[in-house]
This record gives structure tokens, sequence and C-alpha cells, in this order.
């Protein structure tokens, strides 16, 4: 059988596509190491002893440091983090630990619109099993099994080929001796989010940090009302804990003073009068508990190093007193 000049042209096209793709996937996995969440249940499942299993976004993932965490607790957070990645989770993780409690964000972003944007099951579905992809996602066999093909190659997601490009552009920044941005997130051997480069309230660009707090409370917030659909996985998440004897805590994190600022001249009251009707054994609201604290947080609504550990102490007492945890 022959072959015509365009055909040969069109298959030889065709290898060198896959093959760039494979390597260009390869530098993915090299370069994303810290973006990674394989590495992330590598280390919970190395883990002996779990019992009060915090869960959430980058918010969460910043706010409890495990370096002065009490033994048991684990911050199981993720950047990015959905009420389905954490209804996930917590099904991995009560298969693994005899939980006594599970901590959820109550922060206005995670019951908005805002956190239905862009969903990848990829990270979830890394630690479901089929019953449990059914539970969370509703998927059946043969749409997770399309799901998982799609994980195996990120790159085909829009969202993935956006944050590789991101770390592309930074690796040949370091290169040539260009620090990490300040937003570099990192994961630690001791199972915390840090920010490669930590900020502090004293060196802020005032300016450009009060800008940056206005988008932020603008893109997270907004005008929107509470989501249905995550305040339903809420309450059936919620349910299943109860069922088997588990506390579930509702907490909202610290928020910087520019943060609050703007978000005073939102109306957030329809998020607060649903965020009421979930059935949580406790809540705890901190989100102007370090009003007077900028040196606390790394941007408007992210802590830093020292913020975390300042936090992390304060809920110890405060779950100690009121839960006894």
């Amino acid at each position: 059988m022959k072959f015509t000049l365009n055909q040969k042209k069109s298959a030889l096209f065709i290898v060198i596509f896959v093959v760039a793709f494979l390597l260009i996937s390869a530098l993915d996995r090299r370069i994303r190491t810290d973006d990674n969440a394989a590495i992330h249940k590598q280390y919970f499942d190395s883990l002996n002893y779990v019992s009060v299993l915090f869960l959430g976004d980058s918010h969460t993932a910043t706010s409890v440091n495990m370096e002065v965490s009490p033994e048991g607790w684990y911050n199981f957070s993720y950047p990015s983090d959905n009420a389905f990645d954490m209804f996930a989770k917590f099904l991995y993780a009560q298969n693994q630990h005899n939980l006594e409690a599970i901590v959820l964000p109550i922060d206005y972003q995670m019951v908005t619109q805002f956190r239905l944007k862009n969903r990848n099951m990829c990270k979830s579905l890394l630690l479901s099993s089929q019953k449990d992809a059914r539970t969370v996602f509703d998927l059946n066999f043969f749409e997770q099994m399309y799901h998982n093909l799609r994980c195996k190659f990120p790159l085909l997601i829009k969202e993935e080929r956006e944050k590789f490009m991101t770390a592309f552009i930074q690796t040949v920044r370091e290169k040539f001796g260009v620090p990490k941005s300040e937003e570099s997130m990192i994961f630690s051997p001791y199972g915390n989010w840090q920010f490669a480069v930590q900020q502090e309230g004293s060196i802020k660009d005032e300016e450009q940090y009060r800008q940056r707090a206005e988008e932020v409370v603008r893109v997270q917030i907004g005008e929107f009302a509470p989501e249905t659909l995550i305040l339903d996985t809420y309450a059936r998440f919620i349910e299943i804990a109860h069922q088997q004897g588990i506390k579930v805590i509702g907490v909202r994190y610290p928020l910087d003073p520019a943060f609050l600022e703007f978000m005073g001249e939102r109306d957030v009251s329809l998020i607060d009068v649903a965020v009421s009707t979930l059935p949580f054994d406790e809540v705890f609201d901190y989100k102007d508990s370090y009003a007077d604290n900028t040196e606390y947080f790394q941007n408007p609504d992210h802590m830093n190093t020292k913020g975390s550990e300042s936090f992390t102490r304060k809920i110890q007492k405060d779950f100690k007193k009121e839960l006894e945890l």
C-alpha cells in the first residue's frame, strides 16, 4: 500500500504532536511537584493517626499550621478545593482513620458560584473508589473511566494547562536568578501549605495591596447568592459524618483588614442565612479576629506563617474549651 506525500506529512505531524505532548506532560510532572495532589495524598497515607481533619481551599491550607498543631490534627486542605473535593477527601480519610471531628470552611467564597468555576475532578478521583465517585459526583463506571483517563494527561484540561504555563514561566525565571513570586505556594514536609516568599504588613505596597483586596472581594463574593448545589453537598456531607458519630465544625477563617473593609460594602446576609441552616455541631467565626494584625497576612485573604502559627494556637484553645478536642 502506497501513501501519498500529504498522508506521510499528516502521519509525521501526528507522531510529532503525540511525542511533543508526552514530553511536555513529563515536564509538567517534573516542574509542578508542589501543585501535585498525588504528593499530598502520599503524605496523608503515611500518617498513623488522624482524629481531627481540616478540609478546605487555600484559605484553610495557609491558616492551619501543622508544625504547631496537636497530635492527631491534620490539614488536608488544597488550593482551590470545593465542596465536592472536601466530600471525597472525607470519604477517603474516614476509611483509614477513626475521626472524631471534621472542620469545614464556611468562608463566603466556599458557598458561592466562585467555587463551582473550573471544576476539576482529578484531585478527588485520585482518592475515590467507584462507590465514592458515585456518591460525590454521581458518576457511573464509564463516566469515571473517562475522567480518570483525562486526569492521566492533565494538560488536556484547560485549567491544568494554565497552571503548567505559570509554573513553566516561573521555572525559567528562576533559572535566570529571578526569585519565586510571593504568590507561589509550596507543600512542606510537615504537611503545610506555605507561600514560598513570606510577606508581612510592614513591607507591603499599601496601594497595590488595597487594590488587590478590592479585586479579590469583587471576584470571590461580588453580588453572588449562596449556591444551592454547594449547600446541598455540605448538607449530605454533614449527614453522613453525623451518622458515623463524627462531629462537624464550621469555621470562617481570618481576613485581613483591607479585605474586611471592602467586604463591608457588600451584602452577604443571604450567605450568612444559608450557612446558618446547615447542621453544624459548632461554628466559629474568626473572620475579623485579626482585624488589627496586617502583619499576619500574606495577602488580603491568606495568612503567612507567622499568622498561621498564631491562629492555630488560638483554635487549639477554643476547640479544647468548647469541644474537648
